[in-house]
């Protein structure tokens, strides 16, 4: 599917396919309860580290390696 948003002219049945997801995912957002949403949008900020964290573990990861020199 490729979209020509800002390239020319929508035909209708652009506009319709574009309604109708539109549409659904309103649907399906009336079919999950509220609290549901939120702790799962909680649960991946929670699960995702810090940039620090992140730094923290890669310079554990490269101390750990041993380097050996060639002459």
């Amino acid at each position: 599917m490729t979209f020509n948003f800002l390239q020319g002219q929508t035909s209708r049945r652009e506009m319709l396919r574009g309604s109708a997801t539109l549409a659904g995912s309103a649907f399906l957002a009336q079919l999950f309860p509220a609290t549901l949403l939120r702790a799962s949008a909680l649960s991946n900020a929670r699960q995702t580290p810090s940039p620090a964290d992140l730094l923290a573990s890669m310079r554990a990861k490269f101390n750990v390696q041993i380097v050996y020199l060639t002459l």
